[in-house]
């Protein structure tokens, strides 16, 4: 009996995204015959059980247009059992492949996009709120065609209120990233921020909080680690640029996720200092609990959603993102004891083993499947 076949597609993430290949796809690839199709250097190559065929990387919107046609060329042939597409760019696509090949069809939101438009600031202020109103309308109407929703967090969900083919599927880790406790050195405190370096992530006042807090506690054994691709105008990577020289700021640039983990690892604090624009106020980020997976201590921006599990589960502290000196603060505040970054790194640790983890949403995932393949079988 043949597998049924998956057929997963993006046209703006990386074909080694956590949420969607490590996660995701890998996940299907247990069960299903998976195919999936995103930016790569590569033509093609199998990894995870998963065959990953490359699209052309982009660097503009205009080469996304042509990742797009190559996409469309792509469908039209393929004999899949089902489609999971992943970028709202692509829900025109997924509505042509839903009436052209009458297959289950899956749109995955990762954002409030309507939130995420409203906070662009390459978008003219003037036109930020009738482009996201717009958009809001669009994806309202086209989304009822679709045979599921997945979304990344509850906010997002509460934006299809009332619909039944909605379900929510958290960003946790998987447990096999980090299944022991690592033992993490004394002798220097480290902190580590991981991700993108837009302007909106609130890098520059980490960055320039770290530098005063250096100044007022030059005794302290202390680095922090940032590990990302920088993005944002010439002024403003200058402005980064030049905290980068301290001696004490260690900055690595994008790396793979085998290295990442291993600097998760050896970091104590893990710090997520996103500004308060509509769309991270109720986002649920993938480095949340991968930092918590690693045993880490968290600080993070004093977004409600996040201080329901950083304060009220006591895995760290929070800061007003927008006053360097509060995010000062929480740097001294979170090395005043050994034994208690000891005490918060475990709790982070036992938490996303017993409760943040993929496992509980591996098995959701699989479900939606099994019950839209069995309309196909």
């Amino acid at each position: 009996m043949r597998k049924q076949k998956v057929f997963i597609f993006t046209s703006v993430h990386s074909w080694y995204d956590t949420r969607i290949f490590r996660k995701e796809a890998c996940s299907l690839a247990t069960r299903y015959d998976v195919e999936f199709h995103a930016p790569a250097s590569f033509k093609f190559k199998e990894a995870g059980g998963v065959r990953i065929v490359g699209l052309p990387e982009w660097k503009s919107v205009r080469d996304r247009k042509k990742i797009r046609k190559i996409l469309k060329r792509r469908l039209r042939v393929s004999d899949a059992d089902i489609f999971h597409f992943h970028d709202p760019e692509l829900i025109p696509l997924g509505l042509w492949i839903k009436f052209l090949k009458r297959k289950p069809v899956i749109y995955d939101i990762h954002e409030d996009y309507h939130s995420y438009i409203k906070s662009k600031e390459w978008i003219p202020k003037l036109l930020r709120l009738p482009i996201a109103s717009s958009f809001y309308f669009f994806e309202k109407v086209t989304t009822v065609f679709f045979d599921t929703l997945i979304t990344a967090t509850p906010s997002i969900s509460s934006l299809f209120r009332g619909r039944n083919n909605v379900y929510l599927i958290s960003n946790y880790p998987k447990l096999e990233s980090h299944s022991v406790f690592p033992v993490k050195e004394t002798d220097k405190i480290k902190f580590l921020y991981v991700g993108s370096m837009e302007e909106i992530r609130g890098i520059y006042n980490m960055a320039r909080a770290f530098e005063l807090f250096i100044k007022d506690n030059p005794r302290e054994q202390v680095e922090l680690h940032i590990a990302g691709k920088l993005i944002g105008n010439k002024n403003y990577q200058r402005s980064l640029q030049a905290l980068f020289k301290l001696p004490e700021i260690y900055f690595h640039d994008f790396l793979p996720f085998n290295q990442v983990k291993k600097m998760m690892d050896n970091c104590h604090i893990g710090i997520i200092p996103f500004l308060p624009t509509p769309n991270h106020l109720y986002a649920l980020p993938n480095k949340l609990f991968e930092y918590m997976a690693a045993g880490m201590v968290l600080l993070t921006s004093d977004f409600s959603l996040w201080r329901s599990i950083v304060l009220k589960e006591k895995i760290g502290w929070t800061f007003n993102p927008m006053k360097i000196r509060s995010i000062k603060e929480s740097y001294h505040q979170s090395i005043k004891s050994i034994k208690d970054l000891k005490v918060y790194g475990e709790s982070s640790f036992n938490l996303v083993h017993q409760r943040y983890n993929w496992d509980t949403e591996e098995n959701k995932l699989i479900n939606i499947y099994q019950g839209l393949l069995k309309t196909v079988e």
